[in-house]
């Protein structure tokens, strides 16, 4: 088996720090109140990641322009601290050209790193409503279509319910391209609103407090956050 250096370091990358630009503490106020009774450094985490890295990851770590970076995959979660605060220091310290920029010292320190993964590590443990993004890449277990429901076969996913009703009524596949994921839990960038989200070819779908409403454009975005799935030994995961 490939040390967490090799292995992990593909989920790692995936997941990696990004974005210079201090933005908002959105994130912190928005926070659960398990966040204010956790420890000094998971607070220091949160801090850190709100300053650094929400720009691209989102306010929730759950994708932007950069991929998502929580929940984390079970080799990461289950290693060993030290293991994962190293693991994180390199990328942070070396970037990915083309994909992240470095960190300098006194941009983030060893001492925020550590912060940061603490900070992931317990919001990792905590409860999760809907499903996440790489969840919705695995081929749809209903292949059947119906009035509610369209099975695309080119794909392997569905649409169904009220992204179904927008899809068909302003355009379809000639407008939107095919459905790249099924439907999965997010937040609305603007505000922190939990929403229902769908990725297609050419658009990402929201479903917040009953409107359909369009994101990002959907084919540039996926390729953002699966890139690094071609690193990984033996290629992409199946169905992905």
């Amino acid at each position: 088996m490939r040390p967490l250096l090799g292995r992990a370091r593909d989920h790692l990358a995936l997941r990696a720090l990004s974005g210079l630009a201090t933005v908002s503490a959105v994130a912190l106020l928005a926070a659960p109140p398990a966040l204010a009774q956790s420890s000094p450094s998971v607070q220091r985490g949160a801090a850190v990641f709100t300053a650094n890295c929400q720009i691209c990851h989102g306010v929730y770590a759950q994708g932007r322009m950069g991929p998502p970076l929580l929940p984390l995959p079970p080799e990461i979660a289950q290693a060993p601290r030290d293991a994962i605060v190293g693991e994180l220091s390199g990328l942070v310290r070396s970037g990915i050209p083309g994909h992240m920029p470095r960190f300098e010292q006194g941009q983030v320190s060893d001492q925020d790193v550590g912060a940061l993964v603490d900070w992931f590590l317990f919001e990792n443990q905590q409860p999760r409503a809907g499903r996440s993004f790489y969840e919705a890449l695995e081929p749809a277990s209903n292949t059947q279509s119906s009035d509610t429901v369209t099975y695309v076969a080119a794909t392997h996913h569905t649409i169904s319910l009220g992204f179904k009703q927008f899809y068909d009524q302003n355009g379809g596949a000639a407008r939107f391209g095919n459905p790249l994921t099924e439907e999965y839990s997010g937040f609305n960038e603007v505000d922190g609103t939990p929403a229902t989200m769908q990725l297609f070819e050419r658009a990402r779908f929201e479903l917040v407090s009953g409107e359909v409403r369009l994101s990002e454009i959907g084919a540039a975005e996926l390729e953002l956050r699966t890139h690094f799935f071609n690193l990984s030994e033996g290629g992409p995961p199946p169905g992905r």
